[in-house]
């Protein structure tokens, strides 16, 4: 009776161990691998687009990183909107402080560029075949999005996380500015 109470005791510590990344926490400095476009290495600020990076790296002040699977029905529905945001983003001239990042959980190298294909995603996307980083981000549902301030080497601050399909895309729009660009949002 109590090697089955401590089993469950460990298994309950374990789980609370892998909540989501929230904000006010550390989104984890993941290294991840091309290989990517010329283009997409350009967009993040990295030299060669076949290199490992960290995402502290990315020359930017702000990642939106979009948590995603092919198979996942609200993924489906947000991405359109995500590509409106990275269009909106760019039209603003605010691309050099907000880059967006897909990571595609549990999808292999051929289901993500898939994704890519059939939603026309022109931003980076990660394949993550064996969910190593959503287990860093806590096995977060999808889809999940996270705003992070890339405050130095190694430190990205959670700024916004939210999990499932995005009801009010006005209302996160508005967050995403307000905490990226305090006086852009105020003249809205």
């Amino acid at each position: 009776m109590k090697r089955a109470l401590w089993i469950l005791v460990i298994l309950l510590v374990a789980a609370g161990l892998a909540s989501p990344v929230a904000a006010g926490e550390q989104l984890p400095d993941f290294r991840v691998q091309g290989p990517f476009t010329r283009a997409q290495a350009d967009y993040l600020g990295l030299g060669d687009p076949a290199a490992s990076f960290r995402f502290s790296d990315v020359k930017t002040e702000f990642i939106l990183l979009n948590v995603f699977s092919l198979y996942c029905v609200p993924c489906r529905h947000d991405a359109p909107y995500l590509n409106e945001l990275y269009d909106k983003v760019a039209a603003m001239g605010l691309a050099g402080r907000i880059k967006f990042l897909g990571l595609a959980a549990g999808n292999s190298p051929r289901e993500t560029e898939a994704w890519r294909t059939q939603f026309n995603v022109e931003f980076p996307l990660i394949s993550d075949r064996d969910y190593a980083l959503h287990k860093g981000l806590g096995n977060v549902g999808t889809p999940y999005l996270v705003l992070a301030k890339v405050a130095g080497p190694g430190q990205l601050d959670v700024l916004l996380a939210r999990e499932g399909a995005l009801e009010n895309k006005d209302a996160f729009w508005a967050d995403v500015l307000a905490l990226t660009t305090p006086d852009l949002a105020a003249m809205r």
